[in-house]
């Protein structure tokens, strides 16, 4: 792409990121990172890393509106994010060692199994089901923000895309309640996940300034959508997203893998 446009895109991928991280929690990350590398064939070491600042500030400004509305579940949040923080402070570290090609496919594989959950979540749930009554169980909230965080920190991401889905199917908590506390405890994983990709050399701050830029104007759309729209909805919409974004993914890191363009 051409000096001349991509700050354009990058600025279209940070609005886009913005509404998803605003509307199913996620930090926008999961969507950033595989929209670089389709879009602007950015190398894997930036699409890791530089999307962190936008994520923070986007979950500071979706978590912030959550909470004027009350949908933020704090006891949740205290369970899970000493957990989560400490994953993604390892998996951030374990990029070291690790091929960034190896983490490309890895990214495909868990934005497939996120935006699978979520559909498969959507056929079984109505508008009229009670969610959210399930007591909060230490030895199940903490070894899932644990390994949320290694993931969010070996690939970059708030860790949303795998807290809103377990919380939602392993604790049974309900889609807007798991939304709204997911991106609290994606702004507190953000700060150590930037730092540490920060010291390995994995941000390019041309790009993280564009991305934080259009994040700002996204992230107040998704959450306005998710406090508006039905439950269902939120669920169909997000893992219909999630899986278009990892089909599309897994064609671009075939076809890295055989050669091709």
């Amino acid at each position: 792409m051409s000096n001349i446009h991509w700050p354009l895109a990058t600025l279209a991928i940070g609005v886009i990121s913005g509404i998803s991280s605003g509307a199913f929690g996620i930090g926008g990350g999961v969507v950033s990172k595989p929209l670089l590398r389709l879009i602007l064939h950015a190398s894997p070491g930036y699409v890791i890393g530089s999307p962190i600042p936008a994520q923070f500030l986007g979950a500071i400004l979706g978590s912030t509106s959550y909470y004027r509305r009350g949908m933020i579940n704090w006891k949740l949040v205290r369970q899970a994010a000493p957990l989560a923080i400490a994953g993604t402070i390892l998996g951030a570290y374990s990029t070291r060692f690790v091929r960034h090609s190896y983490l490309m496919v890895l990214l495909v594989l868990v934005v497939m199994w996120a935006g699978g959950r979520m559909m498969s979540k959507a056929l079984r749930t109505t508008d009229q089901e009670e969610e959210g009554s399930a007591p909060l169980l230490v030895r199940k909230t903490c070894p899932t923000a644990f390994v949320a965080g290694l993931l969010a920190g070996l690939l970059g991401l708030g860790g949303g895309f795998v807290m809103v889905p377990a919380f939602s199917v392993l604790l049974k908590r309900e889609i807007k309640e798991c939304i709204a506390s997911s991106l609290a405890i994606v702004a507190l994983t953000a700060i150590p996940n930037g730092v540490t990709h920060w010291i390995l050399g994995h941000i390019n701050w041309q790009l993280a300034l564009f991305l934080l830029l259009g994040q700002l104007t996204g992230v107040w759309f998704g959450t306005v959508f998710t406090v508006k729209s039905s439950r269902r909805l939120v669920y169909i919409l997000f893992g219909v997203f999630l899986v278009t974004v990892s089909l599309a993914l897994a064609r671009l890191e075939i076809r890295t893998l055989l050669g091709g363009s």
